[in-house]
């Protein structure tokens, strides 16, 4: 991970491996500071953000597998993560948010057929938060 900047020290700082995208990693950071989102010619399937929403909404968490550089060497580390985008409907919720906060999304062209958008953090990932709360919740009943 990468940060620059006054605060990338706190940002780039996690405790542990478990639900990187969840409360004890850099996006609650970055949520915390109000930060925002950037899509520079890509739509919302893109925007990582999103997944914090996911990640702190009680979903059910599984033991995950991946290799980490240990003093330069690769190691398998186990962590916890939740299922991330069941749904596969990043560009609705997207549509959603933009439709109901219309005052968080600031637009530019970029080329003939682009967007650039920047999007509070805190904003999308609350609106996130409850679509995909409401939705899993439908979902499991």
């Amino acid at each position: 991970m990468t940060a620059w900047g006054r605060n990338a020290a706190q940002i780039c700082a996690t405790p542990t491996l478990d639900l990187p995208f969840g409360a004890q990693g850099p996006l609650q950071k970055l949520y915390d500071l109000n930060a925002k989102v950037v899509c520079l010619g890509t739509d919302f399937e893109t925007a990582t953000a999103i997944h914090l929403a996911e990640s702190i909404i009680g979903r059910p968490v599984f033991e995950e597998q991946a290799p980490i550089s240990v003093a330069g060497k690769p190691q398998w580390r186990s962590y916890q993560m939740v299922e991330l985008e069941p749904y596969d409907d990043f560009n609705v919720m997207g549509a959603a948010f933009c439709q109901a906060h219309p005052e968080q999304v600031v637009q530019q062209p970029l080329g003939q057929h682009h967007q650039a958008r920047a999007i509070g953090m805190r904003t999308l990932v609350d609106f996130a938060r409850e679509y995909y709360r409401e939705k899993d919740r439908r979902e499991m009943s």
